[in-house]
């Protein structure tokens, strides 16, 4: 029997990953215990990206979430369509990362299913127009149907899910044990943050895969901001653009694991969820992580990134992609090789050493330039106008 919903707020973190496979028959040995499935991934952007299909629709990108509530989430209206989807009279209203809300629809009794797992009867979230989001490359995102209903193991370094039976899960092997608390689907956990070196403070984090941030802390813990940072757009949500402050932590520790100058966002306010903080794939990625609903644990093994020191952008633009396929840069760094350079927010980026670039291939290409001294040349056009300049990167905080 459908379930009649007059109103409904639904809560979607920031977005922003790629190709998909099929789930892979061969297994490759694991400790612990078998799983019930092995899923490749492609990786991007501290994106985890799966295929996913509803109703029969051919398979679409979406992103594993753990801020995502059950059921899927599509960003752009159009994937929606040929998904034979019913409808709700429900008024939906998103919020996640951004300060404000968009209008969504929902269907329920869809059947999805995630590289050959199946979900029956879920919901179906589609926002109610395109907009940035829909011009990543990336199509949705699932969350809590999976998170709730398996263990799961996400292996950054092999790219490998792996989905267990929690009534038959053995987590030796699995790594070190953390505390979890999930609460409205999504998992919380206790965070040591030392900022200045001083004293550290004990907060809660809700641990999101489908942010890229390595930590975001709230404003409204009295913390102090690094000297050394820039302040600007922080990234994107369904609520708009999230601005505050980048800087550098002195440590940041969960469990046994300490990290050290780790890449920090200062919010403006609280952070999504309304928690202390929020741990995200560019702090998880160093890690085998291991979700286990069920019995309240998380476990953390080191991966081959676990020393890698963390850097952040350093060319000082942050872009955001357009209806057309255009790059429109949002934000400045106010010192930065861009800023230097002369670029402004509201310019266009043409091409990237002569290559006109899709918002993927862009920040793709800015990751792997996380280096002091790259050079690259920037073609931008403004008011009708094209200009070229060429940039050297250099750490900005």
């Amino acid at each position: 029997m459908k379930r009649r919903v007059t109103q409904m707020l639904a809560t979607v973190l920031a977005v922003a990953a790629a190709c998909v496979y099929a789930a892979g028959s061969d297994r490759a040995p694991v400790p612990g215990n078998d799983p019930l499935y092995e899923i490749p991934f492609e990786y991007e952007l501290d994106k985890i990206i799966v295929p996913v299909t509803v109703n029969g629709s051919k398979p679409i990108r979406c992103i594993l979430d753990t801020g995502m509530v059950g059921g899927v989430f599509l960003m752009n209206p159009a994937v929606a369509e040929g998904m034979k989807l019913e409808y709700t009279p429900a008024q939906v209203m998103l919020q996640g990362a951004g300060p404000g809300a968009a209008p969504a629809r929902m269907a329920t009794g869809a059947s999805v299913d995630m590289a050959g797992v199946p979900f029956a009867d879920q919901r179906v979230i589609v926002m109610g127009e395109a907009g940035p989001l829909a011009w990543t490359g990336w199509d949705g995102a699932i969350g809590a149907s999976v998170f709730g209903k398996y263990v799961v193991s996400i292996d950054t370094d092999k790219k490998i899910i792996r989905l267990y039976d929690p009534e038959k899960f053995d987590p030796s092997g699995a790594g070190d044990a953390v505390e979890m608390t999930v609460v409205n689907t999504k998992p919380f956990i206790k965070v040591d943050v030392d900022v200045d070196g001083k004293k550290p403070v004990v907060l809660t984090a809700v641990v999101d895969t489908g942010s890229s941030s390595e930590i975001m802390l709230s404003g409204d813990k009295g913390l102090p901001v690094p000297e050394a940072s820039v302040e600007g757009t922080l990234g994107r949500g369904v609520g708009g653009e999230v601005r505050g402050k980048v800087g550098r932590s002195a440590k940041i520790s969960i469990g046994k694991f300490a990290l050290t100058s780790v890449v920090s966002q200062f919010h403006t306010g609280r952070v999504p969820t309304n928690s202390d903080a929020l741990i995200g794939m560019g702090l998880l990625n160093r890690f085998s992580v291991t979700f286990d609903y069920t019995n309240g644990r998380m476990y953390l093994k080191a991966g081959e990134r676990h020393k890698e020191p963390f850097e952040f952008n350093m060319t000082g633009m942050a872009v955001s992609p357009e209806a057309d396929g255009s790059l429109k840069v949002v934000d400045v760094f106010e010192g930065s090789p861009a800023h230097e350079a002369g670029i402004k927010t509201g310019d266009l980026i043409l091409t990237v050493d002569g290559r006109k670039m899709t918002f993927l291939e862009y920040n793709t290409l800015m990751e792997a330039m996380r280096k002091p001294g790259k050079e690259v040349k920037i073609e931008f056009g403004r008011e009708g106008k094209t200009s070229s300049v060429s940039l050297k990167t250099r750490r900005l905080i």
